[in-house]
């Protein structure tokens, strides 16, 4: 690399800063926030390359050969060690929003759904409702951020509303028709998996219907099943 070159040496800051700030959180550390660190060692790998295809044995004219075969190793060997595609444990949020999208009035512009899971399970119910909107009309509400709060670190959620009053209240200015309800717990037997506790949001059976169920029981997984209730508010009347 260039000597005093200030690029390299942010790239490389910027990949150093991602391994340690991770290694000093007291939880294991999430590997999508990790992908911080996927740009910068790209970056380096091009220049890697060349340097490698400059230290072979000559001859020089032949650089670009080496740098090209350099290159096809690295591609075949990535291809055959490391690229896969995982599979997908089934979570039901692809049967919830199927059934979301079968309701008349969901075709509304501004429905609001409402889902109570843990950040696997409200990411899943978000990105199947995003797949399917292409005109962006519907908004999907995660419990996480709307009914509870955490520290810093998503530990010690706790409810937002001292009572079911002001739970049934909030929700109803929310404008939330629908609940995605998770009844999965614990998630995988894995204690470190923190998510809200749905048993604290009690004003969901008073103020919801409960419509349909959808379970998940497949044994190449080695999670939970899952257990979803759907919630509808149509049969409480609109003024």
């Amino acid at each position: 690399f260039e000597q005093r070159d200030p690029f390299w040496v942010v790239m490389f800051s910027l990949i150093l800063a991602t391994m340690l700030f991770h290694c000093m959180l007291p939880q294991p550390p999430e590997r999508r926030y990790m992908l911080a660190a996927i740009a910068p060692l790209l970056v380096f790998l091009p220049e890697a390359i060349q340097r490698l295809a400059g230290v072979l044995p000559r001859p020089r004219e032949a650089r670009g050969i080496k740098v090209g075969a350099l290159f096809a190793v690295l591609m075949v060997t990535l291809g055959f060690t490391t690229f896969a595609l995982p599979n997908r444990a089934p979570l039901g949020y692809r049967e919830a929003a199927e059934w979301l999208y079968s309701q008349a009035d969901f075709a509304s512009p501004g429905t609001r759904v409402l889902v109570i899971s843990d950040a696997s399970g409200e990411g899943a119910l978000i990105s199947e409702i995003a797949s399917r909107d292409k005109h962006l009309q519907h908004f999907a509400l995660r419990s996480s951020k709307v009914l509870f709060a955490s520290d810093w670190m998503m530990n010690h959620y706790q409810l937002l509303f001292d009572n079911t009053r002001q739970e049934l209240d909030y929700l109803e200015r929310l404008g939330i028709r629908y609940i995605i309800l998770d009844r999965t717990h614990p998630l995988g037997g894995r204690p470190n998996i923190v998510r809200p506790d749905y048993r604290q949001v009690s004003g969901v059976n008073y103020f919801y219907r409960s419509t349909t169920t959808i379970s998940t029981d497949d044994d190449n997984y080695n999670l939970a099943d899952r257990s979803l209730i759907l919630y509808t508010d149509s049969d409480r009347g609109r003024g």
